[in-house]
């Protein structure tokens, strides 16, 4: 089959094209599409675009993950909970529990990685460009990125309920297939036009507090919209709105990895929202193309010490977190 329909929920499912024949999402290239890029995530809430990162280059990132995170042993924080963890495999040698921030990674331990990143993405003319023209500014800031192998079946969600830019609906996102994304690799999906809106108060204490409470409500409204995978080819780059509701499909005996790279982006020198109420002012370093936020250092005592304790005691950092987002939401 060419087009394949996963059911994500009692009359809610999603069509997913096998070929780049099949897909609706059109793919724009850059720099030469750029105004036709916009337009579309304007009006959409997502694009797909291509030229911004080499074949090449995908390969050089997939191999120093290969050769350098695969084989470190210590704890790095991850993006599921922000805990710290070590690698987690599954029975094909795939890392299930995400990386997150690459960028802040150690010099000394980790180094292959972390400076690729820095070279490829966070210097890269090219995609500054594009996000800079997406976010209307003249410059922007990196603030998030994640590595993923194996699926982590991300539930949809929108950005904006953890992180956005300082006013709501201005951060964007992007998703850089490192490879070619098999149909059934846990694809990663969108919903059209669903960036329009909030949809419903998401500072409210019941969702605020209750993340599963959040998580159902969003289920609740997917049927309003349609849901979309689109056909991603090795550099390719899915762009969306930090309104954009969006998850991962799930894999259903699963033959491929998916290995990505994801970066989100703020205007450069506005304050980074967190909690929806939580206004940082955030330190930088500022790079050629692009400011960039590195939250903790792994080279520094405190960090290490901030990782023993919450390896030590996972609860303690749970609730201290929750006393913290409840502290922001009261002002």
């Amino acid at each position: 089959m060419a087009l394949q329909k996963l059911v994500l929920g009692k009359d809610i499912y999603c069509m997913v094209p096998e070929t780049k024949e099949d897909n609706i999402s059109p793919t724009f290239s850059i720099p030469n599409d750029l105004q036709k890029a916009l337009d579309y995530y304007l009006s959409n809430g997502y694009v797909v675009v291509n030229g911004c990162i080499s074949l090449e280059d995908c390969d050089l990132i997939s191999d120093s993950w290969d050769n350098e995170i695969k084989k470190y042993r210590g704890y790095l924080v991850r993006q599921s909970n922000g805990i710290p963890q070590k690698n987690i495999f599954n029975s094909k040698g795939w890392i299930m529990n995400s990386l997150q921030n690459i960028q802040t990674l150690s010099k000394k331990k980790l180094p292959k990685l972390r400076n690729l990143y820095d070279q490829k993405i966070v210097d890269n003319f090219l995609l500054s460009k594009m996000i800079n023209v997406f976010l209307s500014t003249s410059r922007s800031r990196i603030v998030q990125s994640m590595y993923f192998e194996g699926n982590t079946n991300t539930q949809p969600h929108q950005d904006s309920y953890y992180l956005d830019d300082e006013e709501i609906g201005r951060m964007s996102a992007c998703w850089i297939a490192l490879e070619d994304i098999d149909w059934n690799a846990g694809r990663f999906y969108v919903c059209p036009g669903s960036h329009r809106s909030d949809g419903f108060e998401i500072n409210k204490k019941e969702y605020l507090f209750q993340e599963s409470n959040y998580i159902e409500k969003i289920r609740t409204i997917l049927n309003h919209y349609e849901i979309r995978a689109p056909f991603l080819k090795k550099g390719d780059i899915l762009v969306w709105n930090s309104l954009t509701i969006h998850g991962s499909l799930p894999d259903l005996n699963p033959k491929n990895s998916r290995s990505s790279i994801t970066t989100h982006f703020t205007t450069a020198g506005s304050k980074f929202r967190t909690y929806r109420n939580k206004l940082n002012n955030l330190r930088v370093e500022k790079r050629k193309y692009f400011d960039i936020y590195r939250p903790y250092d792994y080279d520094n005592f405190i960090t290490r010490f901030k990782i023993f304790v919450a390896v030590r005691f996972p609860r303690v950092k749970l609730l201290l977190k929750k006393i913290y987002v409840s502290y922001f939401y009261k002002k």
